[in-house]
């Protein structure tokens, strides 16, 4: 019983020497916690006080207001910068928003968001929430059709919102201190809101105009693209009016809608070819010097036009058209030619579908090269050349016992024939100068492709001219007439009985003509 007695006051004493140090600890703890947490407290108690609005490149000054120690101080901000006093230096250059931090060296930290408006200020675009709710002591109501209540806040002036009478914005002039826009069904009240994502800056000045284009690049002022305006309506741009963009093509009406500096493309076209046969023709030859055999089909040729690929649904009108090439045929002058150069037939063909179709080409009475055009639309497609020429000319060259005269510039080869005429002529030539001892004097033959010999290079050898006041040679055509001088190079007389004589010893059939200065020979 003692031993018992004596283990139970041992273990009451114990028990009472370790409840003491649990206090002590338990105390010391509730000291620790309330500290910290006045010290938490504390650290999130600073405020910044200083302007909310400011002014593009303007400064302003900010304090942390409750921070129980030194302050440091960042600015967020495009252009922004402030000091370690809370001055900004340097104020933003553009309308927007910056955000001013204070950093307390007890570890508190605060933030201010300040607005930042350009010359124009700033135009509230908030509206009451719904309708029905509380708008500065008056209630919202819905209006349909009329205006939106817009209020304007400049920096500077203190801003008063006060909700506007019903219908306030029917008419403009109800409207003197805020501003009217027409507008769909909106809530009536439209006030300065709390949040400053709500505000925006003015981007123009009212009734301001610019041109505007909402196209792909490298379009406007191509094809039917163009470009529009804008308008600053509440200090914000309009849609862009008037403006033309790219639009799908329409195939057929030659016009540029997709603005890519092409009209058609991508559309079925009207591809064709021109032949002619045959590629060589006569000139036509009036009926009195036509030579034996000759027939009026030696100056036509078929012309063929066909269409290739399958016509777009409008179908292919296809323009044929003679134009003559220019210096060709012996004829160096060109110009005034349209009523001396080949016909057609037909001059406009219409495709429906793939094939070929022909015209009838003619010659008229002037040699040279002239092209036959097939044309879509103003477009050339397809062209071929024709000669029409007199077939089997020579060129008479220099030799002896005569000398080449006549030559202009506008037909410096004059002396061309067939192969009969130019031979019976060099006979004569040879003999006579054998006889007479005088050298002839050749003049005009034809020209290098026979036809028409003009001249006075009016292209119609009845023309004249103050060179040749009888006007051109109505023959010389095909190669066998010849005109010869009277008066040999040596400064003889040539006499018509004398060029007979030697016609008659060559048995030359060939008729001889005076005509005054010359003689006019004519083989057959």
């Amino acid at each position: 019983m003692l031993k018992r007695s004596a283990d139970k006051g041992f273990r009451t004493s114990e028990t009472k020497s370790r409840v003491i140090p649990f206090f002590i600890f338990a105390l010391l703890l509730f000291i620790t916690i309330t500290f910290f947490l006045s010290f938490a407290s504390d650290s999130h108690a600073i405020t910044i006080t200083g302007s909310e609005e400011i002014t593009t490149n303007s400064s302003a000054s900010y304090s942390a207001a409750g921070c129980n120690g030194t302050v440091t101080w960042n600015v967020a901000g495009t252009g922004a910068s402030i000091n370690s006093n809370g001055v900004l230096t340097t104020g933003p250059a553009s309308c927007g928003a910056i955000t001013v931090t204070a950093h307390c060296s007890d570890g508190s930290i605060a933030t201010k968001e300040v607005r930042v408006s350009n010359a124009g200020g700033w135009v509230a675009i908030a509206s009451c929430n719904s309708q029905g709710a509380n708008c500065g002591g008056a209630t919202c109501t819905l209006i349909t059709g009329k205006y939106k209540y817009v209020t304007y806040y400049h920096p500077g002036s203190t801003p008063s919102y006060p909700c506007p009478p019903s219908d306030p914005c029917v008419t403009e002039p109800q409207c003197p201190s805020y501003g009217c826009v027409l507008a769909p069904p909106l809530l009536g009240c439209s006030v300065m809101g709390s949040s400053k994502s709500e505000w925006q800056c003015p981007a123009c000045t009212n009734g301001q105009t610019i041109s505007c284009y909402t196209g792909t690049g490298g379009t406007q002022g191509v094809g039917i693209c163009k470009a529009g305006t804008q308008t600053c309506v509440n200090g914000q741009w309009g849609a862009c009016v008037g403006e033309v963009l790219p639009q799908a093509e329409i195939c057929g009406n030659n016009i540029d809608e997709n603005c890519d500096g092409q009209v058609d493309e991508g559309c079925a076209t009207c591809e064709v070819s021109v032949n002619v046969s045959p590629s060589v023709v006569w000139p036509l030859i009036p009926q009195s010097q036509r030579p034996v055999g000759y027939k009026e089909d030696w100056t036509k040729a078929d012309v063929v036009v066909t269409l290739n690929k399958p016509a777009p649904p409008e179908g292919c009108t296809v323009n044929l058209k003679v134009e003559p090439v220019d210096n060709s045929g012996g004829h160096i002058h060109n110009g005034g030619r349209n009523n001396y150069k080949g016909t057609l037939d037909k001059e406009t063909i219409y495709f429906a579908e793939m094939g070929a179709q022909s015209a009838k080409y003619k010659s008229s009475e002037v040699g040279g090269e002239e092209k036959i055009k097939a044309e879509v639309k103003g477009e050339a497609k397809s062209e071929v050349r024709i000669s029409v020429r007199v077939p089997g000319f020579f060129e008479l060259g220099a030799g002896d016992g005569y000398v080449l005269i006549g030559q202009t510039n506008t037909h410096p080869g004059n002396h061309y024939g067939t192969d009969n005429t130019l031979y019976s002529l060099l006979d004569l030539a040879g003999v006579y100068y054998e006889e007479n001892k005088g050298t002839l004097r050749i003049n005009d033959i034809s020209l290098p492709w026979g036809g028409a010999f003009d001249l006075c290079g009016q292209w119609d050898p009845g023309k004249t001219c103050s060179k040749y006041p009888k006007g051109g040679h109505k023959t010389h055509r095909v190669g066998k007439t010849v005109d010869v001088s009277n008066m040999t190079a040596e400064g003889k007389a040539v006499t018509k009985k004398s060029l007979i004589k030697i016609i008659d010893d060559l048995d030359i059939n060939v008729t001889v003509l005076d005509e005054g200065n010359h003689f006019h020979l004519t083989f057959p």
